[in-house]
């Protein structure tokens, strides 16, 4: 067994795991070997509307996400529900498996109001989206040397000590002259070569060819097991983990959707209370509305999103009140500002989705303004108003947060402006998809 044909061999064991690992080109499916898990990257979503568009907001990136909240004045029920994050994520999903992932769907009810919404998100951050196969070959390219180097020279130190005692009979396996030669080579190999050094397998019939005995056999079993399941413990713990990482920092997420938003009443028989000769029943949606906005997600301490709205509002159900435009955006800012788990980077919920038990502050600005050609048809006589909101979140675990927030609103009507100021308590409960 001479040291250039191990060479070879292990060689060719590096050239083909790499191949394995990253699946090809560029274009190729994603990576095999890595877990393909939802990313925990929520936590600037639904921060984003917390007052104004809290109903007919879609940033939310989870399979669910509901969202009770209790102020002075506006209560809100509301589910966003992503019903193909219910499939497992496979290596070989095309793009728009990618796109059907993200497509959500939006149940609220703010006070009498009733809103159904439909959403989609383009998400940079997921496994098979070309920056994801990009990261997965980065990743495994600069640390599967890095962590053969640590594993060879772990192992060169194990053989060397592992041949010094059956040379002196201590050992629990007797090793034939001719296994001791074979390991000296493997050891000079692990120590000049220790980026590409590889363990060869070999099963049982390899030794009987080689004429090695049958403790040469059972000592070499043990020994590549404990290797491959250091190897696969890098792989599956600090790759993947580091993969994770890197598919979260700096991604973008874009989202686009629609709602429609319901009067309590959808029909009945015409109804006159105030007796000014109109139907106060005469429509039954309250408005419809179109939004884009975008969230970036700079690292696992802090991201940030904004978000653009046209809507078209009528101020009642009553007949004459027609659809008027409106505009507007919402815009916030969250950052990690207490860790409640000092040791979150052993914890199954970080190593398998990034979740960290934290508490977030940061704050939500939204602004929306009445276009309508007579100030009149304005909804409550409101030209613009625009909302900051502070707030402190507590996320507890993957599943359950709550939200604490001081919404500080302005509204310039007709005639007058005012400032007003209303606490609201939001409990959340988000579940990520299968993986």
């Amino acid at each position: 067994m001479a040291i250039k044909t191990l060479k070879k061999i292990h060689l060719f064991s590096f050239i083909v795991l790499s191949f394995w690992l990253l699946k090809g080109q560029n274009d190729a499916p994603m990576i095999d070997n890595l877990p393909l898990n939802h990313l925990y990257s929520s936590y600037t979503g639904i921060n984003a509307d917390a007052n104004i568009f809290n109903d007919v907001s879609l940033n939310s990136f989870e399979l669910l996400s509901t969202n009770i909240q209790f102020s002075k004045d506006n209560d809100l029920q509301k589910v966003i529900f992503a019903p193909f994050q219910l499939k497992n994520i496979t290596a070989n999903e095309t793009y728009w498996d990618s796109f059907l992932r993200n497509t959500k769907l939006n149940l609220a009810q703010k006070n009498s109001i009733s809103t159904l919404g439909l959403g989609f998100t383009w998400d940079n951050s997921m496994h098979n989206s070309k920056r994801g196969r990009r990261i997965g070959r980065e990743v495994i390219e600069a640390n599967a040397i890095r962590s053969n180097e640590i594993i060879n020279k772990e192992f060169a130190g194990i053989l060397k000590e592992d041949i010094k005692l059956s040379g002196n009979s201590k050992g629990i396996y007797k090793l034939s002259d001719k296994m001791i030669a074979f390991l000296n080579s493997i050891v000079n190999l692990l120590e000049t070569q220790p980026k590409v050094g590889f363990i060869p397998f070999k099963d049982e019939k390899d030794f009987e060819d080689e004429g090695l005995t049958l403790d040469d056999y059972l000592y070499y079993k043990d020994l590549y097991k404990i290797y491959s399941e250091k190897s696969k413990k890098i792989l599956d713990r600090e790759l993947a983990l580091q993969y994770f990482k890197a598919l979260q920092e700096n991604s973008l997420k874009i989202t686009f959707g629609g709602n429609l938003s319901f009067f309590s009443i959808l029909g009945s028989d015409d109804v006159d209370l105030d007796n000014d000769n109109l139907n106060d029943n005469e429509y039954s949606l309250q408005q419809k509305n179109l939004s884009l906005g975008f969230t970036h997600i700079v690292n696992e301490c802090w991201g940030y999103s904004a978000t653009g709205y046209y809507l078209e509002k009528r101020a009642a159900a009553e007949t004459d009140n027609d659809l008027q435009p409106y505009f507007g955006f919402s815009a916030a800012i969250g950052f990690r500002t207490w860790i409640l788990d000092k040791n979150y980077k052993t914890s199954s919920s970080y190593l398998e989705s990034l979740f960290v038990p934290s508490i977030h502050t940061g704050f939500a600005l939204e602004h929306l303004k009445c276009n309508a050609s007579e100030n009149s048809d304005c909804a409550d006589g409101i030209l613009k108003t625009t909302s900051v909101t502070p707030y402190v979140e507590f996320k507890i675990n993957p599943k359950n947060q709550f939200r604490i927030g001081i919404p500080i609103s302005r509204n310039e009507r007709i005639d007058s402006k005012s400032e007003e100021i209303g606490p609201f308590i939001q409990w959340r409960l988000q579940l990520s998809g299968k993986n």
